[in-house]
């Protein structure tokens, strides 16, 4: 199951951690990218939240040769991400150019990738049942995150 998490939720709050009022020390400063990459993975998670595809007005939509490309209005500008479709017409892949990764710490924008496969119906709904997500950098893929759902509910 996936968090529900995205744009709307980061509207007005302050990522960051702390105790008491007091920064901790391996917190990430650059609070911007973070909230950027946040956005970036919400748009990302469309294909396991379909009924945001059409429902969300806050997105918009450009169509592209291979696919979409799909962007959120931000207080830092538009924030976006590719989305190019298998041969069924579904969300094969998703990918950005500029997406924040954490290196020695501070945010660094690589390319990103991740993919889908494995669709099932489900509730009326074509759900992905793999995923996997990564970067590019050092002329090399970088994956860092791998998922088979086990379930998909509407509720």
């Amino acid at each position: 199951m996936l968090d529900g998490g995205g744009p709307a939720l980061l509207r007005g709050c302050r990522i960051g951690t702390s105790v008491l009022g007091f920064r901790l020390s391996g917190a990430p400063a650059d609070e911007t990218a973070l909230r950027k990459g946040q956005i970036m993975r919400y748009l990302a998670e469309l294909a396991w939240a379909p009924d945001a595809i059409l429902c969300n007005r806050s997105l918009e939509w450009q169509v592209r040769e291979d696919g979409f490309r799909v962007s959120h209005p931000s207080a830092h500008g538009r924030i976006s991400v590719e989305i190019q479709l298998d041969k069924a017409g579904r969300i094969g892949s998703v990918s950005a150019k500029d997406r924040p990764r954490m290196e020695t710490r501070r945010f660094v924008d690589r390319p990103w990738r991740g993919s889908f496969a494995d669709y099932r119906l489900r509730n009326g709904r074509w759900i992905p049942f793999h995923g996997e997500v990564g970067w590019h950098f050092d002329g090399n893929w970088h994956p860092v995150w791998t998922a088979e759902l086990t379930d998909w509910r509407f509720e």
